[in-house]
């Protein structure tokens, strides 16, 4: 079972269901991410069923969520270790999934172990039991959320090649493979293949190598967003481009045309930023983008262009520090309060109005 809590007090996901029957409104706070998003569907659908009054709002750090929270007392947060009443596993998606259960309704245990992956943690517990019965199994091919290679190749966000970012771009790359219309077991073996010889011809194939495992081999998703991974790059994609549009639609039926026109708009403005960033000419390199949020033109800028150790990208009141090492969130604190970083020590972003080449004064003095 997934374990919620506090520094003073844990929460159960039982006594989470316990805590969402006695009150007049829930006020639901969940991370602007992929897992987030996947947490706050997966609860407003079960509020709904029970006909629990309920208010749904998605936030970018836990500083905004503690702001949020101080509207109610009676808040539940999902993926924020802040509040007094919070569901903060290791995947918001999945702990959600055990409270909707506890409420007593069916929750999607596809969009459950999705929202995990998203997060980049494994999906276990009764969302993955569940799941399993419903089909969930390992095949070879690539993790996208569509039976068009063309389509998958050119929006992914968990790879970055020079099919990237254009549907005809991928085309001419499948076209000497001569795969048939439906994709067998071998035909997908030689698409992850040549997919993987593509995407690690960088300056830093170790990193593209690491980086790639995340794109090929997947589970098939109980779904029909085809694989749990490819559903994920969704969630994912669709937090960062309009997480309020995206929420609506998860909310609503049928939700997974809105997810993939959002998932292919991002992913054309996602591949055309990574292909925009400037060589590396030392350790640190930086970048900037306008349209989208920075953290994955960091990641796929880190891992798959650009040859720095350091990769700052800022985009729309942030800055995302993507490291080959283990101090991104290290470094971003000598200039920034923890509660305003998010991510992880080798992907961190904070939020911030704060002019690039300032904080860069800051953290890197040597470069």
């Amino acid at each position: 079972m997934a374990t919620t809590g506090t520094a003073d007090e844990n929460w159960t996901p039982d006594g989470l269901a316990g805590h969402l029957r006695e009150v007049s409104l829930a006020r639901v706070v969940s991370r602007a991410d992929g897992d987030g998003l996947a947490a706050a569907a997966i609860l407003g659908r079960a509020l709904a069923a029970r006909n629990i009054p309920r208010h749904l709002s998605l936030s970018p750090t836990a500083a905004d969520a503690t702001t949020r929270l101080s509207e109610s007392s009676t808040a539940v947060t999902l993926g924020f270790p802040v509040g007094e009443h919070v569901c903060d596993a290791d995947a918001a998606a999945l702990c959600a999934y055990e409270v909707a259960r506890e409420l007593g309704t069916d929750p999607d245990p596809g969009l459950a172990i999705a929202g995990a992956v998203a997060a980049g943690t494994e999906p276990q517990g009764p969302a993955l039991d569940a799941a399993s019965e419903r089909g969930l199994t390992n095949r070879p091919g690539l993790a996208i959320p569509t039976t068009d290679p063309a389509v998958g190749l050119a929006h992914t966000g968990l790879v970055h090649a020079d099919f990237s970012g254009s549907v005809e771009a991928a085309r001419d790359f499948l076209a000497p493979l001569d795969l048939p219309a439906e994709l067998d077991p071998d035909a997908n073996e030689r698409l992850a293949s040549a997919v993987a010889l593509a995407a690690t011809d960088t300056a830093r194939p170790d990193r593209a190598t690491r980086a790639i495992e995340a794109a090929i081999a997947p589970r098939s998703s109980p779904t029909d967003l085809e694989t749990v991974e490819g559903y994920g790059d969704v969630l994912n994609a669709s937090a960062a481009m309009a997480p309020g549009r995206a929420l609506a639609a998860l909310l609503g039926t049928p939700e997974l045309p809105t997810l993939r026109t959002l998932w292919e708009q991002y992913g054309t403005a996602l591949h055309r930023a990574v292909d925009d960033l400037a060589p590396a000419e030392g350790p640190v390199a930086m970048g900037t983008v306008e349209a989208i949020p920075p953290r994955d033109v960091a990641r796929l800028g880190r891992d798959f262009q650009v040859d720095a150790d350091r990769l700052y990208v800022a985009g729309p009141g942030a800055i995302t520090l993507a490291s080959s090492e283990v101090d991104a969130r290290e470094r971003l604190e000598i200039e920034f309060p923890e509660a305003a970083i998010t991510g992880t020590d080798r992907l961190a972003t904070v939020r911030t109005e704060t002019d690039l080449e300032t904080v860069l004064t800051e953290v890197e003095p040597d470069r």
